[in-house]
Parts: C-alpha cells; sequence; structure tokens
C-alpha cells in the first residue's frame, strides 16, 4: 500500500494538469499533450493473406508483410473522422485502403477525412515547379467515372481525357460537342473537332483540324484547317495546311500535302499527295454524277486546277497542272500535260510530255487521244490528235500534226503539222514539217525529208533526199544520195543506181537489175524490155508471134498486118519459120533443095510472104510462124 502512494506521488510530479492539458516531462504543458523529449508508436505486424484484409479499427500504426502475391485492398468499417494511419508496405505490391487512396510502397501516412481516407504526406501532390522522388505509381487523374479536364484562364477548356467513351482533346476551346455520344476520338488543337455530335474513330491534330465534323466517322485531319468543314464525310484522310478544307461530305479521298485537295466539296475517290495536288476539284454537277471523283494526283500542284475531271492520274510536280476537265487523262513526270484542258484519252509520260497539249483549241477533237512517253515527247502539240511518239524529244515540235507516230529520240522531232507519218529510229524524218504520208525506219531514216509518201526502211535510207514523194527505198543507206521522186532502191551501199541491187522509175514504168537474175518459172513482162542495160542506144523492146495455119499458095506471095500499134518503123527484126513436114521448118531463101525457096519483107504495116516463082513447089500451103520484134 505503501508502495502504490509513492507511485501516485512520483506520477503527479512527472504528469502535471493544467486546464484540461498533459504533460509528460513538462511541468507546463502548452497543449492538450505536451511531450518534451521523443516517444515510440511500435507498428503492429500484419501478414497479408489475402486480396482484402481488415485492420483493427483503433490501429495507428501497421507494418504489411508479404504472403499474398498481389495487389490488395485494407478494410477499417469503423474509421473516425481525423483518424490517423501509419502503413509501412513491404509486400512488393500496391494496395489500397477502403479502395479510396493508394497505399505505395514503403512508409506512408493516410488520414480519414470527409468519409474517405486521404494519403497525408505533403510531398504527394504535384508542385508548381515539379516533383522529386516519384514512384511509377504516380499519377495525374481521376479514380471515378468522370472525364478530367484541363483548364486555362480559369474557365477556358485545354483538354479533356473521356476513358468511357475513349474520347481525347487537347487544346483551346469546348472539347468536342456539348452533347457529343461519339466515342474513340482524338483531337488537338485550338477548337479541333469541337463540333462533334456523333462522330466516332476520328483523329484531328492543327487549329481547327475536323471543326465542323459532326457525324463523320474513321477521318484522319492533321494540320491546321484540315478537314475544316466535314461534317458527314468517312473515312478520309487529310494531312497538311488546309488539306481537303473546304469538303462537308465527301467519303474516302485522301489528302497529304499544303492545300491538297482544299476546295474539294462532296467528290469522293480522290487521292491528292503533294502541295495544292488537286487544290481547285471543286465540281458542282448534282451529287451522285462521277465528276470530279476517282482521281489520283500526286506531286505538288498535280491536277491543280481540275474541276470535273475524273478518273485521271497524274503523277509528278505540276502534271497536268491547267486541265479542269481531265477525263481519264493520265500525265506522269513533272509537267507532264501541264496545260491540258478538258482534252480526253491522252497519256503522257516523261518530263514535260505533251506540255503543251490543247493550248490552240478549235474543234472537241483538237488534242485528244495523244500518247506520248518520253522527256519533252510531243511537248508543242496544241491541237493534234491521235499521236503516238515513244523517246526523248520525239515529235517535239508537233503542233497540229494528226495520227503521227515517233518512236526513237529525236523521231519526227521538227514535225509541225505533217500528218499521218510513221518513223521508227533515231533521228529517224528528223527534218521533216509538213509532209505526210511517209514511212521511215530506222536511224536517220529519211532524216532530211519534207514532203509526202515516201517510204524508207533501213539505216541513212533516203538520207539526203529532200523534197522528193512516192520514193521507196529498202536497206541500209539504199538510196542515200536520190534526190528525185518515184525512185526505188533496194540497196545496202551508198552507190548510185546503177550499184543499187535493184532500182526503178515509178513513173517511168521502168526496172533495173544490177546483179545476177535466175527465175526459176516463166517469166512474164507485159511491157518493153531493155537488154544490156539502161542507156538510150540500148532499145525497150516487146517481141509478137504471128501464126499463119496455111501459106501463101506455090508461086503467089501474101500480106499479114503487124498488128495494132506496130508500124514498119518501130519493127526492128523479123524471124520467119515455114513447116514443112513434121518438125521440118524451112527458114526464108532456102536453096540447098529446089521448090523450097521464098522471101520476107515488111511493107505498109503487114509482113509480106513471097513464094519464089519458079522454086516453091513443095512449100505452098503450108503453116507459118512469125516473130516480130518491135521497139517502144
Amino acid at each position: 500500500m505503501k508502495n502504490n502512494l509513492f507511485l501516485l506521488i512520483l506520477l503527479f510530479s512527472v504528469v502535471n494538469s493544467q486546464a484540461q492539458n498533459v504533460g509528460i516531462g513538462t511541468p507546463s504543458p502548452a497543449t492538450t499533450l505536451d511531450v518534451k523529449g521523443g516517444f515510440r508508436v511500435q507498428p503492429r505486424l500484419i501478414p497479408l493473406t489475402a486480396s482484402i484484409i481488415t485492420i483493427p479499427d483503433n490501429e495507428s500504426n501497421i507494418l504489411l508483410q508479404a504472403g499474398y502475391a498481389g495487389d490488395f485492398s485494407i478494410v477499417m468499417a469503423a474509421a473516425q473522422p481525423g483518424q490517423r494511419l501509419i502503413v509501412d508496405n513491404q509486400t512488393g505490391y500496391i494496395g489500397a485502403i477502403e479502395q479510396d487512396e493508394i497505399i505505395e510502397k514503403g512508409m506512408n501516412e493516410y488520414i480519414y477525412s470527409l468519409g474517405k481516407w486521404k494519403i497525408a504526406n505533403t510531398n504527394i501532390a504535384w508542385g508548381l515547379t515539379g516533383n522529386a522522388g516519384t514512384k511509377e505509381s504516380n499519377y495525374i487523374g481521376t479514380r471515378d467515372a468522370q472525364p478530367i479536364q484541363f483548364r486555362t484562364h480559369g474557365n477556358r477548356n485545354a483538354g479533356l481525357l473521356d476513358n468511357v467513351k475513349n474520347n481525347y482533346h487537347f487544346g483551346g476551346g469546348l472539347p468536342f460537342g456539348s452533347s457529343y455520344t461519339g466515342s474513340r476520338n482524338v483531337s488537338m488543337g485550338y477548337l479541333s473537332s469541337t463540333n462533334l455530335e456523333a462522330g466516332s474513330n476520328n483523329v484531328s491534330l492543327g487549329f481547327y483540324s475536323l471543326n465542323s465534323n459532326k457525324t463523320g466517322d474513321d477521318n484522319v485531319a492533321i494540320g491546321t484547317w484540315a478537314m475544316r468543314f466535314n461534317k458527314t464525310g468517312r473515312g478520309n484522310v487529310a494531312i497538311g495546311q488546309y488539306a481537303s478544307s473546304r469538303d462537308t461530305s465527301a467519303s474516302g479521298n485522301v489528302a497529304i500535302g499544303a492545300q491538297a485537295l482544299q476546295f474539294n466539296v462532296s467528290r469522293s475517290g480522290n487521292t491528292a499527295i503533294g502541295s495544292s495536288a488537286l487544290q481547285y476539284n471543286t465540281d458542282t454537277s448534282p451529287l451522285g454524277s462521277t465528276q470530279g471523283e476517282f482521281n489520283t494526283a500526286i506531286g505538288t500542284y498535280a491536277l491543280n486546277k481540275n474541276l470535273r475531271g475524273s478518273g485521271a492520274v497524274a503523277v509528278g510536280a505540276y502534271a497536268a497542272f491547267s486541265d479542269t476537265a481531265a477525263e481519264g487523262t493520265v500525265a506522269i513526270g513533272r509537267a507532264a500535260l501541264y496545260n491540258n484542258n478538258g482534252k480526253s484519252g491522252n497519256v503522257a509520260v516523261g518530263d514535260s510530255s505533251l506540255f503543251n497539249n490543247s493550248l490552240e483549241n478549235v474543234s472537241d477533237d483538237d488534242g485528244t487521244r495523244n500518247t506520248a512517253i518520253g522527256q519533252k515527247t510531243l511537248f508543242d502539240n496544241k491541237q493534234g490528235s491521235s499521236n503516238t511518239a515513244v523517246g526523248f524529244n520525239a515529235s517535239t515540235k508537233n503542233s497540229r500534226g494528226d495520227g503521227n507516230t515517233a518512236i526513237g529520240a529525236n523521231s519526227l522531232a521538227t514535225n509541225t503539222t505533217g500528218r499521218y507519218n510513221t518513223s521508227i529510229g533515231f533521228y529517224a524524218m528528223y527534218q521533216n514539217i509538213i509532209g505526210q504520208y511517209n514511212t521511215a525506219v530506222g536511224m536517220s531514216a529519211l532524216r532530211n525529208n519534207n514532203n509526202f509518201s515516201n517510204t524508207s526502211i533501213g539505216y541513212a535510207s533516203g538520207f539526203q533526199n529532200l523534197t522528193g514523194t512516192a520514193n521507196v527505198f529498202l536497206g541500209s543507206n539504199a538510196g542515200y544520195t536520190e534526190l528525185g521522186s518515184n525512185k526505188l532502191y533496194i540497196a545496202n551501199t551508198l552507190g548510185s543506181k546503177n550499184e543499187a541491187l535493184i532500182y526503178g522509175d515509178f513513173r517511168g514504168d521502168s526496172l533495173l537489175l544490177n546483179a545476177k537474175t535466175v527465175v526459176r518459172n516463166n517469166a512474164v513482162v507485159q511491157g518493153f524490155t531493155k537488154l544490156g542495160g539502161y542507156d538510150v542506144d540500148v532499145p525497150s523492146i516487146k517481141m509478137k508471134k504471128i501464126s499463119i495455119p496455111v501459106g501463101p499458095a506455090t508461086n503467089a506471095f501474101q500480106g499479114y498486118p503487124l498488128g495494132s500499134g506496130i508500124t514498119d518503123s518501130k519493127v526492128i527484126g523479123i524471124q520467119v519459120l515455114l513447116n514443112y513436114a513434121g518438125t521440118w521448118k524451112m527458114p526464108p531463101s532456102y536453096i540447098d533443095a529446089a521448090g523450097y525457096e521464098y522471101n520476107v519483107q515488111v511493107q505498109n504495116n503487114n509482113i509480106i510472104i513471097i513464094l519464089k516463082n519458079g522454086n516453091s513447089a513443095n512449100i505452098g500451103g503450108k503453116p507459118i510462124s512469125i516473130i516480130v520484134t518491135y521497139e517502144e
């Protein structure tokens, strides 16, 4: 009893109560509990054995150790306002307290306030100058189903992250519509996608990108004003400043590059890649038509002016630049078909090919159905139609010529108005300007000719011929030096007509064979024949056979006409044989045996057969064969 009294007196000496304050180690407590010196609150060891564990309500310091592999939660059903709890989490996992606050790894203090547990550590808040010592579990955001909003200047919307509908917006202006129902949209930029109502799966990045979109789905708009006025269009891609900015309802367009498809309105299926490609594709025909659709333009300013053309392909900077109604046009190469305007059926492949096509448009057919392949092929073509040019500079000067075919570098290069020529080969028909209906095959064939209806096949054939017409040159260097017209050369040398294998003159109906000639079957020559050369002293001759079944009577004579067109002056030879019996034929003036003599003379366009008086007893009335040779 004495010992207890002593302890009580000792306690009163250490703990002094003044005005309801309690002091430990101090005689003058200034607060409800005033402790001088340190004190210790030992944690209660709680093994983690399940994903949910219950902590006694009066615990203020707990040590959690591993026993359950995984995230967990703590339950304290009767927590009081202001109650504090120190948690030393050594489980290696992250937990939650009453599903209110995250329990980080390591030691943290929590306080129960307004019906929820909150972390009490003041250094966890995000500071204006940044944080240090952050953990992988730290984040900025919400823990309920509400979107997180970002604002500037008090009430100006700067961003919205909606994990329920999976819509995400960063940038000034009201994010999405006021009552939007769409989902899976991403927008970034001032007033980007601000009018969205029901559209889904859209991506908009840039100032005013997809600003007017309401119900359009699956669009991608990147760049200032990209798809600015689209409202209902679907499946579009617009990348670049003002790309497809004026369109309201088109679908399936691809516009990549500043101002690509900028003014397109309601026309679908177009692909424009490059700055200002298909920029003015603005056809206003009734919806449902195919004008202004399904075009492909790749390259800066490709198909820039197209308004209503459809199905056109332009690849290369400025390809088909000026065309407003390119229907099915194909332009591949820098400035290919640059000036073409509404002329269909053209194909231009190569730098500046068909560059000036249709500049001098007179009729609807002008400048149509041309094919140009190669740099500057058909470069100056303005009215010409149905031309084909393949090769560097092929038919490059052609302006109004139609129906020409030029294959080979510089083939028909200077032709301007010539028509229906075929030129195949390097520099073939190079100097032709107005010539027509010519055919030249081979390097430099008919290189200098400027007339019509020549055919020249072979290297340098007809090379020096300038104004000749209707010539035929076959073979390497055939007719190389020939300057005339209507000539035929079959040769493989530079020689004259006498050195050509075959030379002919179509106007003179003559043919010269400068070679040994073998005729295996019958040869028929309907005209006159020169035998022995082409000189003037070599006659052009024909031969005619006259058959007399019954000749003159014994000691008589008889005349037989030479025939139409044969006069005494043209006859240069007579061969007569009298058939005495069987195969026994007698020539004129036969006197070796009595009774067989006769003579022949030409007189008054007749052949006179005279049986010798007194010496023709055996040949009267016999058949006679006559061969007449006469000249032209």
